[in-house]
């Protein structure tokens, strides 16, 4: 997450494209890149991710870098795995103090309640940078105390079907996306009546029921000391002037905590009074209360003297290419929502009508099962059981078109030389 620099920095804006003819067209503006710097070379030498630290340190001194728990827990648990250390992991890297972090990190070394800890694990940790992803180390000054890259997985997830376009349409259809999203987004904040954020306020509400578990001990000067009932060790010191808790969620999040809304209620004050106005209904209409101008379709745009960028050539990459032949299930297929799936249906014999096989491996006895052909006369049945050779193991279903007998056909018929006519029906 990048704040805002306060020593009046630059945004960089920086944009390289590649002719049809191989020949590199780049445009900057807002800084001087005729020169490398060192922080250049050193992102050429090693990988993308330290190349990425390396610029973002140069252009902005004074931002605030963090990494994601999530990430960093994938690549953690390889060497260490279990229920208790997941636990220990989470536990530190929500503390948004210092005192609760250390309280974790001795559990995840010396083990809790017969758990078994790890100090190798505690030590990886603490060699990944805990100032990144720890709210304990986090500053206090963003109004954000997030530690997951959520944020941009949503973002990207709104735009997946865009990012796979050229330059231009990505640009356009992101930019259709969000005017209709302010639009959407401001109809939705007029319904409501409430001063603050529909989400704002169901963590406030939560934060309400935590807050009745605690005693308040006023002092001068709107400070307050708060404790849990029957548990002297854990106290906490509330200090309404600079809005402050000892536990620092009030400092990361702008947002009174548990323990300020026990004091807010002891004074009979309303909450939303101290709650930061950046989460208020007033801010967030403001947020999307500027307008996103229409555009016209390309047809209509200026053309300049130059002539159009083309694409680069298509460059065919070696080995196999890969084939989008992923097996997908019958309910993400389209193409089968008005077929009744045969899995799990057992095999029935057209011949006997047992389960099991079909005509093909049929071995059984017509004539102890029921017949499979809708209107089948008793006779017909015992002209099939008496033309059955004996041995053969399978059920003969010929039909004589001279007799109309089964079990043979007019070529092996005894009739056919005596001039009998076909008694078989049409």
């Amino acid at each position: 997450m990048i704040e805002e620099c306060e020593d009046g920095g630059k945004m960089l804006l920086y944009c390289e494209g590649v002719e049809e003819n191989d020949e590199h067209i780049d445009d900057s503006s807002g800084g001087d890149l005729s020169e490398e710097s060192e922080h250049d070379k050193d992102a050429d030498d090693g990988d993308d991710d330290e190349g990425l630290i390396n610029a973002i340190a140069s252009l902005a001194p004074l931002a605030e870098h963090r990494n994601c728990a999530r990430h960093i827990y994938q690549h953690w648990k390889v060497k260490h795995r279990g229920l208790f250390m997941k636990t220990c992991f989470y536990r530190a890297c929500k503390s948004t103090n210092e005192v609760e972090f250390n309280f974790a990190m001795k559990e995840m070394r010396e083990g809790r309640d017969g758990m078994a800890g790890s100090l190798a694990a505690a030590n990886d940790f603490l060699n990944v940078g805990p100032e990144h992803f720890c709210k304990a180390f986090f500053r206090t000054n963003s109004k954000c105390g997030t530690n997951t890259n959520n944020m941009c997985e949503t973002f990207n997830s709104y735009i997946v079907a865009a990012r796979i376009l050229p330059l231009i349409e990505m640009l356009e259809r992101i930019r259709r996306l969000l005017m209709v999203r302010h639009v959407e987004k401001n109809k939705v904040s007029f319904r409501s009546h409430d001063c603050l954020c529909s989400n704002v306020r169901k963590e406030l509400e939560a934060l309400k029921e935590e807050a009745g578990k605690y005693i308040v001990r006023p002092s001068l000067a709107e400070k307050f000391e708060v404790c849990m009932a029957n548990f002297e060790k854990e106290r906490f010191i509330v200090d309404f002037p600079g809005k402050t808790c000892s536990c620092r969620f009030w400092d990361l999040y702008s947002m009174p905590c548990s323990h300020a809304i026990a004091c807010i209620q002891y004074m009979k004050r309303p909450v939303e009074e101290y709650v930061d106005p950046c989460f208020k209904l007033e801010a967030f209409r403001k947020s999307y209360g500027q307008v996103l101008e229409p555009l016209e379709g390309p047809k209509f745009w200026p053309r300049g003297e130059h002539p159009d960028i083309l694409p680069p050539p298509y460059k065919k990459l070696p080995g196999r290419p890969k084939k989008q032949n992923r097996k997908v299930s019958k309910e993400e297929d389209p193409k089968c929502s008005t077929k009744i799936s045969r899995k799990r249906l057992g095999m029935k014999c057209t011949v006997c009508g047992n389960y099991g096989h079909n005509k093909r491996t049929c071995r059984g006895d017509i004539s102890s099962s029921q017949p499979s052909e809708i209107g089948r006369s008793s006779q017909q049945a015992e002209d099939l059981t008496s033309s059955q050779p004996l041995g053969s193991g399978k059920v003969m279903r010929m039909t004589c078109r001279l007799c109309g007998k089964m079990g043979h056909n007019k070529r092996t018929c005894s009739r056919r030389n005596e001039g009998v006519t076909s008694t078989a029906p049409n």
